[in-house]
């Protein structure tokens, strides 16, 4: 997928008229639920509705947008993406998936094995 419509993906998550992203948007665009999105962001599910902007809420969609855009690189297609980054188990971290690791504040591990992938290293 270009950097152009990862852009436009991103552009969508983006809260309205505001320099934040949407907490809900994202939601919608991984086909989870608002308490799944604040199990994955480790903040209470009232945050997610309640206090969108909250630096911790923001800061762990943050790191999903980077895992994505990493992801995107590798996948070329942004269905492919968004289930790889829900569903498939990934060896090199005892199966767990990269929704697993992003909650357990594992992002840039996830990214590095990205890059990785992109560089042809692995797979």
């Amino acid at each position: 997928m270009s950097a152009a419509a990862f852009d436009t993906f991103l552009e969508t998550l983006r809260e309205p008229s505001r320099p934040t992203l949407s907490p809900v948007r994202m939601a919608q665009a991984l086909h989870m639920g608002v308490s799944d999105l604040a199990g994955l962001a480790r903040v209470h599910r009232n945050t997610v509705t309640g206090n969108p902007e909250s630096a911790q809420l923001q800061g762990a969609l943050r790191d999903i947008v980077k895992v994505l855009a990493a992801a995107y690189r590798v996948n070329d297609d942004r269905e492919r993406t968004l289930f790889w980054f829900i569903n498939h188990p990934i060896a090199e971290f005892g199966y767990q998936t990269a929704a697993d690791l992003v909650r357990d504040g594992k992002s840039e591990a996830v990214i590095r094995y990205l890059a990785t992938l992109e560089g042809g290293a692995t797979g």
